[in-house]
């Protein structure tokens, strides 16, 4: 496995056998183990037959990670019900954090702190160390030119199947990613009753897509929208990561509208005279996938002047993991 070292100023492990960071989980054989087998083998181990109840942790893996029961690793699958204790002053643990713009919030205020540092329109395509030194060669847009930029350090804050290729390597076979259909249904009405709340998060129970949200919940305006917006959430995950990319390439848009609406339909009967338009979009990479190995597996080495900071590195796909890793790197630079 090609999976890079570690660094950073968390090193020690927490009390609890499921933490976030990742890195702070114990390392105790008897929770290390479960990263050995599924997360439905270990259901059927511990003897959980209820129907609904897989349904949902199978939800849960595919929502989390792109990828089911049968192929997300114990350890996983468990870490997403176990570990997140929340504690906050003025709300309770369960409480979500976020921002019309999603993590776009977290990304603008970091961003604040690097403006006058900061290239846009650049390319990197080739990044290496020599010597005590980092070379990365990269591509100015706005004047098409190619230059190289040497630098004490290098952190790669994106993902293995990226940063290995900009390094003249592939990442390891464990870093496997699940492709996605995001689609945004645009509608005249919303498909809900008059006497309920609209919902942010709406889950159809039984099928393939994760169900959708409602793209206006955060809306400040006391006016109701002249029309909506639905967002609906499907990793392809039927097929291994592969075929699942080459099968989406070959469906056309009408393809996916069919799709879409044939789930919409089953919560919602005769939502299509509703729909105004559908924008489809396919992710090729959305993803790693935490498949059995990839939370226990040794690390690699790399240059030492190189260092990763991406979510992928712990196989959760949460900002806490990236900051982590972003941290991580950070600090290994100034040692």
């Amino acid at each position: 496995m090609n999976k890079p070292k570690l660094n950073g100023s968390l090193r020690a492990c927490s009390s609890y056998a499921f933490d976030i960071p990742v890195a702070l989980s114990s390392k105790d054989p008897q929770f290390l183990q479960l990263d050995n087998l599924t997360m439905e083998a270990w259901l059927r181990r511990e003897g959980f037959r209820s129907e609904p109840l897989r349904w949902y942790v199978d939800y849960c893996c595919r929502d989390d990670y792109g990828a089911g029961i049968n192929t997300v690793s114990a350890w996983a699958g468990i870490h997403y019900f176990a570990a997140r204790r929340g504690k906050a002053a003025n709300t309770d643990a369960s409480a979500v954090l976020t921002w019309p713009e999603g993590n776009g919030k977290l990304a603008s205020l970091l961003a604040r702190h690097s403006e006058d540092k900061t290239m846009t329109a650049t390319i990197a395509y080739r990044i290496q160390q020599a010597g005590d030194k980092v070379l990365a060669d990269c591509y100015l847009h706005q004047t098409h030119e190619a230059v190289r930029i040497e630098a004490d350090h290098c952190i790669l804050a994106m993902p293995q199947f990226i940063g290995r290729r900009i390094l003249g390597e592939t990442p390891g076979q464990q870093f496997t990613y699940a492709p996605w259909l995001v689609a945004n249904i645009h509608l005249r009405d919303l498909p809900v009753d008059k006497n309920l709340p609209v919902c942010w998060d709406n889950v159809i129970y039984g099928q393939q897509s994760l169900g959708y949200i409602y793209a206006q919940h955060q809306t400040l305006s006391q006016q109701p929208p002249g029309s909506h917006v639905i967002t609906l959430y499907w990793p392809l995950d039927q097929l291994e990561p592969a075929d699942s990319r080459h099968k989406a390439l070959q469906l056309q848009h009408r393809d996916w509208v069919e799709l879409c609406m044939g789930q919409l339909e089953k919560a919602h009967p005769g939502i299509a005279r509703s729909v105004t338009a559908v924008d489809c979009w396919i992710w090729g990479h959305g993803m790693v996938r935490p498949i059995p190995g990839f939370m226990t597996a040794p690390v690699a080495e790399t240059p030492s002047r190189i260092h990763f900071a991406h979510s992928d590195l712990s196989g959760i796909s949460i900002f806490e993991e990236a900051f982590y890793h972003g941290e991580s790197a950070a600090m290994a630079c100034m040692e």
